[in-house]
């Protein structure tokens, strides 16, 4: 047996295809292709982003990466804890034959705080991220108010809301391939030492003075 250490994985890596499994079963709601019955499913899954978002934020407190540990601590185990808190009662409306079981526009107002956010963090990412990770973000910042628009719409007009989730889950569909590429290249790339899949500069380079 070989002494020498096992190699190290990057951390990022997990909390990347964390997001992207919930934004592809969030992808999947929006459009249509799943239906109510699924939403005790689709809260085990956010609910197991969750933990992970936790690890990961964890883990870069202890290292000193206070920004990844913000953005795990925030946008990923506080939006996946409610989002799968949100489907499990939900479903449980839906079997007890209730109605208003959207919230109507209370939902809506949280992603007014969390869009402005991400639309300020946006630049700093676009300049320093790698570029699948910067259009991952640019497709979150569309998905993100169309989200807010569905559930403004969804008291007045149920057809509006399912045109805005539609175009908002097929955003959240491009966000999922970027973070799942960039997940298998972070942890691949760091194993072998190697750039084996290319992570791209940032979509805004900086000017050379």
């Amino acid at each position: 047996m070989s002494n020498s250490p096992a190699p190290k994985g990057d951390i990022g890596a997990a909390g990347a295809l964390a997001l992207s499994i919930s934004t592809i079963c969030m992808f999947a709601v929006g459009t249509g292709i799943v239906g109510p019955d699924s939403f005790m499913y689709l809260a085990a899954w956010l609910f197991g982003g969750f933990l992970i978002h936790f690890y990961c934020g964890i883990i870069c407190l202890k290292d000193g990466d206070s920004l990844n540990a913000v953005i795990n601590l925030s946008f990923g185990t506080y939006l996946e804890l409610v989002g799968a808190i949100t489907f499990v009662m939900q479903w449980y409306a839906i079997i007890g034959g209730k109605t208003g079981i959207g919230g109507g526009m209370l939902n809506a107002f949280p992603w007014i705080p969390l869009t402005a956010a991400l639309w300020i963090w946006s630049y700093a990412i676009f300049r320093g991220a790698p570029k699948a990770v910067g259009v991952g973000i640019a497709a979150a910042d569309v998905a993100f108010p169309l989200t807010c628009a569905a559930q403004f719409a969804a008291p007045f007009s149920p057809v509006l809301m399912a045109q805005f989730n539609f175009v908002a889950g097929i955003f959240l569909l491009i966000l999922s391939l970027c973070f799942a590429y960039m997940g298998t290249a972070g942890l691949v790339n760091t194993v072998y030492q190697r750039p084996i899949f290319p992570m791209g500069g940032p979509l805004i380079k900086s000017k050379v003075k």
